[in-house]
């Protein structure tokens, strides 16, 4: 009795209250989509401000190093580097911060797109890991490719995940979607305000720039 009473309640109320939820996620997710969107546009409009930043070969895990150029950015890279940064600020402010990571063996790259508000709190992640042995699961190991995983994780002002989208598999040699991937993930750094950044303080550092115009 007590089981059919519980059902019953379950039955009543649960429904009244998770489409209002879902609706205020979609909403809240739309308007995160819409924000980045706009970032997007100004960043091909080349409209912000542009920096660069890497952690070069044979450097502490931290030591971030701020360069002036795409080109002198690469010339550096070129010689090993373990995490690189394209930063997009407007008015001092960063709005989106493109990392890119790699495994110590290669093995894997990880390419993280940061979008942040105007008021410096994360709003969305934008995920893209790419990393060699991958395999369907109902083919077994016996046939691994590089795999592309994309996801999205989307953040209220509060700086909680309201959303996971994804994964989505790629076959990166022919360009498929693929299903029921087997991979090995990495962790995701998460940056809950621009001011987690870690190399923020080169930034505060700087002399305020112009826009750069993107090659």
């Amino acid at each position: 009795m007590r089981n059919r009473c519980l059902g019953l309640f379950l039955l009543l109320f649960l429904p009244l209250v998770s489409p209002a939820s879902a609706e205020s996620t979609a909403k809240k997710t739309g308007q995160i989509r819409e924000s980045c969107s706009n970032i997007d546009l100004q960043i091909k409009n080349n409209s912000l401000v542009t920096l660069y930043f890497a952690v070069l070969a044979g450097a502490q895990p931290d030591a971030w190093t701020e360069f002036h150029s795409l080109a002198e950015l690469e010339a550096a890279c070129s010689k090993g580097f373990s995490r690189k940064a394209t930063v997009y600020s407007k008015d001092s402010n960063i709005l989106l911060a493109a990392l890119e990571a790699k495994g110590p063996a290669k093995e894997w790259v990880h390419y993280l797109k940061y979008y942040f508000r105007d008021d410096g709190s994360l709003e969305k992640i934008h995920s893209d890991f790419r990393r060699f042995g991958a395999y369907q699961r109902d083919k077994g190991d016996e046939q691994q490719f590089l795999v592309k995983v994309i996801r999205d994780r989307y953040y209220d002002s509060t700086g909680k995940c309201i959303k996971k989208s994804g994964p989505r598999f790629f076959n990166t040699s022919t360009g498929r979607e693929m299903t029921d991937v087997v991979f090995k993930d990495v962790s995701w750094p998460v940056y809950s305000n621009r001011e987690k950044l870690p190399f923020y303080a080169l930034i505060q550092a700087a002399p305020a720039s112009t826009p750069t115009k993107q090659p």
